[in-house]
């Protein structure tokens, strides 16, 4: 697990103003917001990005973001942001659960090739990498048709892999497309 990571105020109060302009935006254009439409569930969303691109970013990653995602009205859906041409989805979740879960008709539609888990401390003052998934290790998950806002895939925490791992293979690709470009040239 990574270490804990501090939440400023100034991060926060951003993060929940943008899951308020995401929620009437969605309003405006006469669609159903995800999440049911929380403000609060949006805004932790937008905090969890920042969040994860900001790791990366440190450990000298370059991160392309934010991706604009496509109609959800439409079933299209997208990923929160690219490294080295992969597509990483940011999932989180607040307090000490056994389970990560991921909605299935999202990760059916989506064209992320990772999900990576943030878990939130209760009253969202830190936040935790807790580790992450292939896409197709979830879809191989268990499928939960009793969550709570529809059926989504159950992996237990400690199924996850430590990020470690996907940074690794982050950097294996940075170098087989570097070697790419050398010998193009």
């Amino acid at each position: 697990m990574t270490e804990a990571m501090e939440i400023s105020k100034d991060l926060y109060m951003s993060s929940m103003e943008q899951g308020w302009q995401i929620v009437k935006a969605s309003r405006e254009a006469g669609m159903t917001p995800i999440f049911g439409g929380s403000p609060l569930q949006h805004g932790q969303a937008k905090l969890s990005e920042e969040l994860a691109a900001n790791y990366f970013r440190q450990r000298g990653f370059r991160v392309e973001s934010p991706c604009i995602r496509a109609d959800y009205s439409k079933g299209i859906l997208s990923y929160d942001f690219l490294i080295h041409g992969h597509k990483l989805d940011i999932k989180s979740h607040i307090g000490l659960k056994p389970y990560v879960y991921v909605n299935s008709k999202q990760a059916h539609r989506s064209e992320s090739d990772f999900y990576v888990f943030i878990e939130f401390g209760k009253l969202l003052q830190s936040a935790e990498i807790i580790g992450w998934l292939s896409k197709q290790e979830v879809l191989d998950s268990k499928l939960d048709k009793e969550a709570t806002f529809s059926p989504a895939f159950k992996v237990r925490i400690e199924k996850l892999h430590m990020i470690e791992e996907l940074e690794r293979v982050l950097r294996s690709e940075e170098r087989r497309v570097g070697k790419e470009c050398r010998s193009r040239w």
